[in-house]
């Protein structure tokens, strides 16, 4: 008797395990990737290291201009001639 209202609360169990998984999974897909302005300055994430104290970001650097919507050609301030290109998801705003 009591067998039937068990598996009703199973299904309904597993069911929401699914939403929150597929929801999780498609993150990147609702993810807005923000723009910015020449001359906005900007940090940029470092790569390969994941020491615990280290900081996570480099910067700031100065957006001296704008390749295609992704790609964003950056400067130094401080050394005029440390000029290189970065992809909008190494950037973060430095306010």
């Amino acid at each position: 008797p009591r067998m039937y209202e068990d598996i009703i609360e199973f299904v309904k169990s597993c069911s929401t395990c699914t939403i929150d998984r597929y929801s999780r999974r498609n993150y990147g897909d609702y993810r807005i990737n923000e723009t910015y302005i020449i001359g906005d300055f900007v940090y940029v994430k470092r790569l390969g290291l994941n020491y615990k104290l280290a900081s996570k970001y480099n910067g700031p650097y100065q957006i001296i201009q704008q390749l295609n919507e992704s790609i964003y050609r950056l400067q130094n301030p401080n050394e005029l001639n440390e000029i290189f290109n970065v992809h909008t998801s190494r950037l973060r705003r430095c306010y």
